[in-house]
């Protein structure tokens, strides 16, 4: 199961990253047009709220769980969704906690 959640991970990684990537050679890194872009609509907003739902549930869950679990390195989940996202930091998350269970 570990190495499904890496897969899933790396998966996570380069698919929100290939879209990122477009929209950085598009329009440059101008983090108010990425504003204007997400909350563009009603349906486009509403995947923003849940995507951000979803990472703070998610952050507080890991927290207490890998201090519950005694894993070591909570920033890293931290960092990786902020930097990527849920997508790449849950399994991220998951595969590593494999190793503690």
């Amino acid at each position: 199961m570990k190495r499904m959640y890496f897969i899933l991970a790396f998966i996570g990684f380069v698919v929100p990253y290939y879209f990122f990537i477009r929209f950085v050679l598009n329009f440059g890194f101008d983090p108010m047009e990425m504003g204007n872009q997400l909350f563009a609509s009603d349906m486009s907003t509403c995947f923003a709220v849940e995507l951000i739902m979803v990472a703070v549930v998610f952050l507080i869950f890991s927290y207490f769980n890998s201090r519950r679990m005694g894993m070591k390195g909570w920033w890293i989940y931290l960092l990786a969704t902020f930097v990527v996202g849920p997508s790449f930091s849950i399994p991220l998350y998951l595969g590593i906690r494999e190793k503690y269970q």
